[in-house]
């Protein structure tokens, strides 16, 4: 049989075999959910496009390119003449080498580095912000399995005690001390308490299940760790500070946070293609030079000299200036089209920097109320317990009655299912405000995390 060590050195005797012997920490399960991970590869290759993105526009300052081509031509000469026709196969060589610097874009090439560079930001935010959000979907799927689980091993406890207590009502009636109706009151509660463990077994296997879909993994025979007795301060200072100052806090989340990243990439990608946008008003003024060297085939004294005696070079340089004089308004509307679209890029700004400040509000909130439940959840369960003992010494002795011991029995219940909401709530309360600051605390690298450990008995 299984004894949960509760937060204040108590031990409930529980009915459930014990756990297994493989322990699965969170810091592990964060690592197995991360490995591998479809939607972090997916982010990381749109950050790889990015950059490739960035590349080309950058290279736009100058281009240059060399290709050469090999054939062969059939060529005749004579034909439709008093001459005698002849024919030859002519090889072609020809390699041609191609320069062009721009001028003067009206600053369309710095719009789009710009823009690209914003795109980039944008990237690098997001698979941050996936990466994080993957952490903490992970960290609230292992404790709430977790508190599923403690949940359903105080109910085959407090099963396990009504019982005992119906069974003590059974012998009392057998004698006389009990009428019926206390013998059949006995008998319901144990009936509701049976179904109520039924359903927290449910749940908690339900829960494992969501993990495991997470993590990607067989989870059966691996137990859980459970949440510490105190939690570390979720409200760990951002600098120096003894507590976190909510407006430094907030300062430090709008600087921080992945989709506040994201957000403010996304305006300067958009002022970015106004500046573009408005480029097409300017002339383009380029210069592009080529050197070209081979044979022509479509010379008809040529067809019969040797590849190489037939070489022939030409060189060109020109000065390109091209100017939108007349577009029947696309220029404008792409322009009124690109600002529309930058207004909306604040707009989602503003409000991306408004749900930010209230998650962070919320999660301090949260972390200090979290710390203040974890004390009252421990004085709770000694509390709730000594009074169940105390009673079920004066019902044996015939000093109360059953529905004082039943009451009692339910609050201790209900001590010791706070007192684990508290402990999980402390854990996952750290995880909210990290989040919410976009500190996220990542897992260890795969070489340095410790191995599975088998549980101590």
């Amino acid at each position: 049989m299984k004894r949960l060590l509760l937060a204040g050195g108590l031990a409930l005797a529980l009915t459930l075999p014990a756990r297994a012997a493989t322990v699965l920490t969170l810091d592990q399960a964060l690592q197995a959910g991360l490995a591998d991970n479809p939607k972090i590869e997916t982010s990381r290759l749109d950050s790889d496009k990015a950059q490739l993105a960035l590349s080309n526009a950058q290279w736009q300052r100058l281009s240059y390119a060399g290709d050469i081509s090999l054939g062969d031509e059939y060529g005749a000469q004579g034909l439709l003449s008093s001459q005698s026709p002849s024919s030859a196969n002519i090889p072609v060589v020809d390699g041609t080498l191609s320069l062009q610097v721009p001028l003067f874009t009206g600053f369309r090439i710095s719009g789009q580095i710009s823009q690209a560079q914003a795109g980039l930001d944008y990237a690098r935010a997001n698979a941050d912000d996936v990466r994080q959000q993957t952490i903490y979907d992970i960290t609230q799927a292992y404790w709430e399995a977790r508190r599923a689980e403690l949940h359903a091993q105080e109910q085959a406890d407090s099963l396990a005690q009504a019982g005992r207590s119906r069974d003590s009502v059974q012998a009392s009636y057998e004698i006389g001390r009990v009428a019926a109706h206390e013998l059949d009151r006995a008998q319901v509660s144990y009936d509701n308490q049976q179904s109520a463990t039924i359903q927290a077994q449910e749940d908690a296997a339900d829960a494992r299940d969501k993990l495991a879909a997470l993590l990607h993994r067989d989870l059966t025979g691996v137990s859980l760790a459970d949440p510490p007795t105190r939690a570390a301060p979720a409200t760990r200072p951002v600098s120096t500070n003894a507590a976190i100052d909510p407006s430094q806090a907030i300062a430090q989340a709008l600087r921080d946070r992945p989709d506040v990243r994201m957000a403010k990439a996304q305006v300067l990608m958009q002022e970015s293609a106004v500046r573009v946008a408005e480029a097409d008003r300017w002339p383009q003024i380029s210069l592009v030079s080529s050197y070209q060297q081979g044979n022509n085939p479509y010379i008809p004294v040529e067809q019969y000299r040797s590849v190489l005696s037939g070489f022939e070079g030409a060189w060109e340089s020109q000065l390109q200036l091209t100017y939108h004089f007349f577009d029947n308004g696309t220029i404008s509307r792409n322009i009124a089209t690109n600002q529309d679209q930058l207004a909306a890029s604040k707009a989602a700004l503003e409000s991306v920097t408004r749900d930010a400040e209230l998650a962070v509000r919320q999660a301090l909130r949260h972390a200090a109320l979290a710390q203040e439940r974890l004390a009252i959840g421990t004085r709770g369960v000694a509390l709730a317990h000594a009074n169940f003992d105390w009673l079920s010494q004066r019902y044996k002795l015939g000093y109360a009655l059953f529905v004082d011991l039943e009451s009692a029995r339910v609050d201790l219940e209900t001590a010791v299912d706070q007192d684990v909401d508290a402990r999980i709530d402390a854990a996952l309360a750290k995880a909210e405000l990290d989040r919410a600051l976009g500190r996220l605390a990542l897992p260890a690298p795969a070489g340095a995390a410790a191995p599975m450990h088998k549980e101590t008995e």
